[in-house]
């Protein structure tokens, strides 16, 4: 919301707030868009200065007023000048065999970390990233490090830990830049022959990362981020305690990014969505004793937004139930409130 005088008004700004006249009269409402009969109005009354809706005032979703923020331009242009050198490090162990300078990627991550906030910032900030097909790869990679030191933080792992998580984020995915992108991002269905080719990158990954000298961690939970504590993952179909605890992180990190970024054949899912999948997985792909501090505080982090439910109705967020994050309380229009655990068919199709 901004002031302006009557003389720098534009045909299609909206008013902010109520015009009233030295009687105190309504001279138009708020939500009024402006045209040359309400600028005459203005003249008439001697109205001098209204207030006026910004272009983030105007914002349907959270997403679109994330955006539009300052804090998110100045982030994302920090991100971008930071991007390239990240890129060129994983390229040059890929392409010439280099071994990854750790020490450089932990630059970049202070570097990038150093603009924002808080946890919850971060994940609203990568959320409206945008970037090039040709990028995704990396990028995944890139907000999948971003991602392990919030996670990290919310989990109480120690600075030491976290720095292994963040690492490992970087690079548990190198692999894939040794297959053909058709195969990568094929929008379609994989034949068994591509997917026994998409696996093999965790091997690909393991081997390249032999060549640096890096925490062991890091190279195991490159090697076994597909594992599920069912043995239902691969490449080895390890089960419970088989598997690395960086690498049952890196596996929820892994699906969670993938989850909030827009692909050819989905929109992003919202938070509620992403909560719902993980629950269903619990202690089956993925170990619950990680997973839920982590659902815990992205249920909360939407704490204020507005949703639309399945049958239309819209609503605040007002409350999250401890014990079933992916179903949180409702206050609707009418200021009657609604408890969606006691509704579990009534689910939240769109967070604004």
């Amino acid at each position: 919301m901004k002031n302006l005088t009557r003389l720098q008004l534009e045909e299609g700004m909206v008013l902010a707030a109520d015009v009233l006249n030295y009687k105190n009269e309504l001279i138009c409402p708020a939500n009024t868009v402006i045209n040359k009969a309400v600028i005459s109005k203005l003249a008439m009354n001697s109205i001098m200065v209204v207030k006026v809706k910004d272009e983030i005032d105007m914002a349907r979703t959270h997403n679109e007023k994330v955006n539009l923020m300052d804090s998110f331009k100045v982030f994302e242009a920090n991100y971008n000048k930071y991007f390239p050198a990240y890129k060129s490090i994983m390229l040059k162990c890929v392409d010439e065999g280099e071994p990854i300078n750790m020490a450089l990627l932990m630059s970049i991550y202070n570097n990038i970390m150093s603009v924002v906030n808080t946890g919850e910032e971060l994940l609203d900030y990568l959320k409206v990233m945008s970037h090039p097909e040709d990028e995704l790869t990396h990028s995944h990679c890139l907000n999948s490090a971003l991602i392990a030191s919030v996670f990290g933080s919310w989990l109480k792992l120690s600075e030491p830990n976290i720095n292994i998580l963040v690492q490992a984020g970087f690079v548990y995915d190198i692999g894939k830049l040794r297959l053909p992108y058709r195969i990568l991002w094929k929008p379609d269905k994989l034949t068994k022959e591509e997917y026994d080719l998409v696996k093999h990158h965790t091997y690909l990954g393991q081997d390249m990362l032999k060549r640096t000298i890096v925490d062991e961690n890091v190279i195991i939970a490159t090697a076994q981020h597909h594992e599920r504590i069912d043995g239902s993952g691969y490449p080895d179909g390890l089960v419970g305690d088989q598997i690395n605890p960086f690498a049952k992180c890196i596996a929820i990190i892994d699906a969670y990014e993938a989850m909030t970024s827009p692909r050819a054949y989905r929109e992003p899912l919202n938070a509620f969505q992403i909560i719902t999948y993980f629950e269903e997985t619990i202690d089956t792909k993925f170990d619950g004793a990680i997973l839920k501090p982590i659902l815990a505080k992205i249920a909360s982090s939407q704490l204020g937004l507005a949703v639309k439910l399945k049958d239309d109705r819209i609503g605040i967020i007002s409350g999250i139930n401890e014990d079933d994050p992916a179903h949180p309380i409702i206050t609707l229009e009418d200021r009657t409130t609604i408890d969606l655990s006691q509704f579990r068919w009534l689910s939240i199709e769109q967070v604004y």
